[in-house]
């Protein structure tokens, strides 16, 4: 839902800029959509959605330094530590803090589902449809590069992008995997004892709050991440893992058509969402919900989807981690940010307003796409619930309005597993969303929360009685 900065010499293009006039322009058939599902057209009235940056926790920047950068007013967000909302319009790749790993795009919406889940230092956690890789960055923060985040896509190509992250970034504590998320059964990985700090980074992370290092990260220090060079690990269902670097040897890797008719993805992945356009204009996160990311079978008519047992599939592990996963150990939380139909993405439907709304007629709503969808969505949710340890946290999010994505595929979880029980939701105080439409869930819309939709159930693992 975010700008993930993937690449930095990434040509410049304008920030898609959300404006009241593309809900005046909602086609018949997506009005028809928002009737079905209850959802008013007042959550659109809206003239205008922030762009979002959040601060790395491990350099020293503060607020007048920041606008100094950016040349342009940022606004703390007062319930979400780290992040500001700067105007629509406003372009970060150029200043010195993004180049040089200080600060991160990324969607409010984004950092609400990372708060919710609640990660401690030392978890073991993973992030189910991890690609592009923002909330990955922050989860990975959040625990202090401690622990580790695993996480899985079932597109090399969208993986490319998230090891790009974690390179840029420093994140030691990820394991990246091209694997099928509805399948997806690795326990988390060893964790290599940790050496304190080194001078370098200690005093980054001290330094002056009016001043930014250049190097946040510095070579040889223990937030350096490396690509896996040693002899690929063993299949992950079926996906033979790849050394050095991400989509080596893949047909395509790294390259998209440009054109969101063109795809030739699955029914909800769409093409149009190359690597230097998500670096560009502020749209990774909520692109990564249109993308092959979730590991769904899906198919469209453009053609057949690139799976993750096609052999594709890289992993990269940062240097914290130890190649070995820890037998019969379960994660202690689990993000399940799952795939939708965007409806409640105001970013997302503003492109649409550019490409033509014949494109996302075709693809989220037809009937039987939107079945398969719901399907998908309560197999990633199921999935990820099995791998949660006994006592565990699961957070499961959607950018929709739809009650049918969100609330039902909650309640038929609550329904099949005896174990599961929807848990209050801490770490969003103060937060602008109002209650669900289940006991302790969330949700956020852009009238009031000046970002995307998002519907937040966060969901424990009882214990046997």
């Amino acid at each position: 839902m975010a700008d993930d900065g993937v690449t930095d010499d990434a040509p410049q293009r304008a920030p898609f800029v959300w404006k009241e006039t593309v809900a005046d322009a909602f086609p018949p058939a997506f009005r028809a959509f928002l009737r079905d599902n209850d959802v008013h057209p007042d959550n659109y009235a809206i003239r205008d959605v922030p762009r979002y940056i959040r601060v790395s926790p491990r350099v020293a920047l503060s607020r007048q330094e920041l606008e100094r950068q950016l040349h342009a007013p940022c606004e703390p967000v007062t319930w979400l530590p780290g992040y500001y909302a700067l105007s629509s319009d406003v372009k970060i790749a150029g200043c010195d803090a993004y180049r040089s790993g200080g600060l991160y795009g990324i969607d409010l919406a984004s950092g609400a589902a990372v708060a919710a889940l609640g990660v401690c230092p030392g978890d073991h956690v993973l992030d189910m449809c991890c690609a592009p890789g923002a909330k990955l960055c922050a989860l990975a923060d959040a625990l202090g590069l401690s622990g580790s985040v695993t996480g899985v896509d079932i597109s090399a190509e969208r993986l490319g992008a998230c090891r790009t992250l974690c390179c840029k970034y420093g994140i030691a504590n990820a394991r990246l995997l091209v694997a099928d998320a509805t399948t997806f059964a690795d326990p988390p990985p060893a964790v290599h004892q940790c050496a304190p700090p080194t001078p370098e980074v200690a005093r980054v992370m001290t330094s002056s709050p009016d001043t930014i290092s250049a190097s946040a990260a510095p070579p040889g220090s223990p937030a350096r991440v490396m690509a896996m060079t040693e002899p690929p690990l063993a299949p992950h269902n079926g996906v033979a893992a790849a050394a050095t670097e991400i989509g080596a040897g893949v047909p395509g890797a790294g390259r998209s058509s440009g054109n969101p008719s063109a795809s030739t993805a699955g029914a909800f992945d769409a093409g149009a969402c190359d690597l230097a356009d998500v670096a560009a204009d502020g749209g990774g996160e909520e692109r990564s919900r249109e993308s092959s990311r979730s590991g769904a079978s899906l198919r469209g008519s453009g053609g057949k989807r690139r799976r993750a047992d096609a052999g594709s599939g890289p992993v990269f592990l940062g240097d914290r981690l130890r190649r070995e996963a820890q037998a019969g150990v379960a994660y202690d939380r689990v993000l399940v940010d799952a795939e939708c139909t965007h409806d409640g993405s105001v970013k997302h439907l503003a492109k649409f307003s550019v490409w033509g709304w014949d494109t996302f007629e075709r693809r989220f709503l037809d009937p039987d796409r939107l079945a398969e969808l719901r399907q998908l969505q309560y197999r990633l949710l199921r999935s990820g619930f099995g791998l949660l340890r006994e006592g565990g946290y699961l957070v499961y999010s959607t950018c929709s309005f739809a009650v049918a994505q969100n609330e039902e595929v909650v309640a038929q979880l609550l329904a099949d597993e005896p174990a599961a029980l929807l848990a209050p939701i801490e770490g969003l105080d103060g937060a602008p969303c109002v209650a669900g439409g289940l006991e302790h869930t969330v949700r956020f819309d852009p009238r009031t929360s000046r970002t995307s939709a998002l519907f937040i159930a966060k969901i424990h693992k009882r214990r046997p009685a």
